[in-house]
């Protein structure tokens, strides 16, 4: 079995919704656990992590439940293959905003998990989008996603971390008329992904 654990937010929580049902198709036995606080930066993921709160509802297998845990506890209590942690969407382009947070997390994980760890490059809001930190971006999609690019590839180059290129998934599937039409998005709400 192969077992992944993500530290994140809402864009975690989309990123894994169907992970589990995916990898099943494909016939590899799995178990995906998302540690869930909404909008949650690094800042947060390592202030929690320091406090040992028990803040994180812990969603699995695209599920959610009405449990609440720390980060520790979780890895005291399950083995994993893979730990997958992401900047907050509103942060994402800003490299100032990873550290020294992103480097604190990697190397509490680094102590309590053998896990191979990965960094996810979260996705630009969608063009139009009402999101209050799009202003941050000048509300353009396409310099958002130059400058979440930008510092998503540095944070996983300083430390040597495989990143998944969510982000850019998503960006190239913007390209095709099918998600440009007037009543068909990516997003369900101008950010967060359609289901």
């Amino acid at each position: 079995m192969y077992r992944i654990l993500a530290i994140g937010n809402s864009f975690s929580e989309d990123a894994t919704y169907f992970l589990h049902d995916i990898l099943e198709n494909a016939g590899v036995d799995n178990d995906v656990v998302n540690l869930y606080i909404g909008g949650c930066p690094l800042e947060r993921h390592w202030s929690n992590i320091e406090r040992n709160a028990a803040d994180y509802q812990y969603q699995r297998n695209g599920k959610k439940t009405d449990r609440y845990c720390s980060v520790a506890q979780i890895l005291e209590e399950q083995t994993f293959d893979a730990v997958v942690t992401q900047q907050a969407s509103g942060d994402s382009g800003w490299e100032n905003t990873y550290e020294p947070f992103l480097g604190l997390i990697l190397d509490f994980l680094k102590k309590r998990t053998r896990a191979e760890l990965f960094l996810n490059e979260t996705w630009a809001y969608e063009a139009g989008s009402g999101h209050t930190h799009f202003m941050r971006y000048e509300r353009s999609q396409e310099l958002m996603f130059s400058r979440l690019k930008s510092a998503y590839k540095k944070a996983a180059a300083n430390y040597g971390l495989p990143l998944i290129e969510t982000g850019e998934v998503i960006q190239n599937l913007r390209l095709f008329p099918f998600f440009n039409g007037d009543s068909r998005f990516i997003t369900r709400d101008g950010f967060h992904l359609h289901f």
